[in-house]
């Protein structure tokens, strides 16, 4: 009867940390993020995060551009030769990271003479520093964020 009694307090202590381990893991972004828009965070508001939270977090946005300034839409942007996006209808890209970011980032011109032409690749390196840290008085439980703009002009071939 004793054992039992233990066993059904021990499931319950179990279950309650359980409960406890969840409920606390649940990450909560500023309202403010650099100016990006919600549906760009990596971590949404209200995701559950498990393990220890990251406490740097990067972005790394700009715009690609041509020569006379135009936006240029559907430039392949590459990090570190394995994560790629594609720049919007007015030449803009965002990435975030936690705590890495890559070591440089590929432009290239996937769609040949559509879009105002064919453009040159072209690979810049990527260096965030102190420089680039956002002040967040408002969500200090949120880490550190930093926010690298990198904006491109690509000539023509």
């Amino acid at each position: 009867m004793k054992k039992s009694i233990i066993n059904f307090f021990d499931k319950i202590i179990v279950m309650l940390l359980g409960i406890a381990g969840i409920a606390t893991a649940c990450h909560y972004e500023c309202d403010s993020y650099a100016n990006v828009p919600l549906s760009h965070i990596r971590f949404p508001e209200g995701t559950c995060l498990y393990g220890m939270p990251s406490s740097v977090f990067i972005v790394i946005k700009g715009e690609v551009k041509d020569q006379a300034n135009n936006p240029i839409s559907n430039i392949r942007v590459i990090a570190d030769k394995s994560d790629t996006l594609y720049t919007d209808s007015q030449g803009k890209y965002i990435y975030k990271f936690d705590t890495y970011y890559p070591d440089f980032l590929t432009f290239e011109d996937v769609d040949g003479a559509g879009h105002g032409g064919e453009f040159a690749s072209q690979v810049r390196d990527i260096f965030v520093t102190e420089k680039n840290k956002v002040n967040q008085k408002k969500c200090p439980e949120s880490g550190e964020l930093y926010v690298k703009t990198e904006n491109i002009k690509l000539e023509k071939k």
